[in-house]
This record gives C-alpha cells, structure tokens and sequence, in this order.
C-alpha cells in the first residue's frame, strides 16, 4: 500500500491512527523534484514509534541542525512551521 500526504506531519499522524508501525513501512519525501528517503529514527521515539507533533517537529529540526539536510528544514515546534499553508490531506 501506498499512502501520500502533503505534510510529513500529517502522513505520520494519519499511520499512527491506523495502526500502521514504523517498522511496517518506509517514508520519502519530494524534495526539489527528487524523492529521498527519510531516516525514519527521526519520526520515532527510543521505542520504536511514531512521534507526533510536537515532538516530532522538533525532533525533525534538531536533525536539520546537526546535518543541513534541507528536507527536514522547516519543522518547528514554536513559531510560523514552513508547512502551514498545507491542507495536511492523506490518501
């Protein structure tokens, strides 16, 4: 199965409630036309699941932080999130 969503946030959220486990899946994004796995240790907690906003927001900065990767630029926990024009729609 496939899902998609226009929000990192909103894809996890949406396998959370479905009780879809990290381990079951891989993510990636579209970043700059070119899709692009997504480390998954960063959407999860030391358990093994799915952090939810606002961990998850800020779990992704501090990864930015630390690697410069763009595609987890944007994700903030306090303040404008660079995603909130974003219906945060899955299907």
């Amino acid at each position: 199965r496939y899902y998609y969503g226009d929000t990192i946030c909103s894809l996890i959220e949406h396998l959370h409630n479905i009780d879809i486990y990290p381990f079951e899946v891989e993510l990636y994004g579209i970043f700059r036309g070119e899709e692009i796995l997504i480390n998954q240790k960063v959407c999860t907690d030391e358990f093994g699941n799915w952090l939810l906003k606002p961990e998850l927001c800020r779990s992704l900065e501090e990864h930015y932080k630390y690697t410069l990767d763009k595609i987890y630029k944007g994700h903030v926990e306090i303040g404008e999130c660079s995603f909130e024009d974003r219906e945060e729609k899955v299907i």
